[in-house]
């Protein structure tokens, strides 16, 4: 019988306390909790922010490993950043000077052409009178030597 009435109290479910009764859970756990309990980062205003009393935050310092790792990755894209955009300042200063030398070549090139011409060398050396050679009237032929 006793088993009986064991299972009988826990099935009796007790009334609940009204609001003249005892404080609720909640307004006992408010009254607990002092404002050093609350988390340091939970308000975050813009004045500690600026002022830098957000960085005594137990979330900072428990963060601190990976904010330096960021500070880290950061230094290194900067200075890869900056690597890159010399060897691109380089490449267009030797792509201009290619260029240059290209127009440089193609220059020359054309007065060697201009100056190396069959008629301007026989003009030059009849001007000179340095020399007997004419323009040939016939057409140049090939000549077949047997072995």
């Amino acid at each position: 019988m006793k088993k009986a009435d064991n299972t009988d109290d826990l099935e009796r479910k007790e009334p609940s306390p009204g609001p003249s009764d005892a404080p609720s859970l909640m307004q006992m756990i408010k009254e607990q909790v002092s404002e050093d309990d609350t988390p340091a980062g939970s308000n975050f205003s813009l004045r500690k922010i600026i002022g830098g009393e957000f960085l005594t935050a137990e979330i900072v310092r428990r963060q601190i490993w990976v904010v330096l790792l960021v500070a880290l990755f950061l230094v290194i894209y900067i200075a890869e950043d900056y690597s890159y955009k010399k060897y691109i300042i380089e490449i267009d200063r030797l792509n201009t000077q290619l260029k240059a030398a290209k127009y440089r070549a193609l220059s020359v090139e054309s007065d060697l052409t201009e100056h190396t011409r069959e008629s301007r060398i026989i003009e030059l050396l009849h001007v000179n009178g340095d020399s007997l050679l004419e323009r040939s009237a016939l057409p140049p032929f090939i000549i077949d030597v047997p072995e």
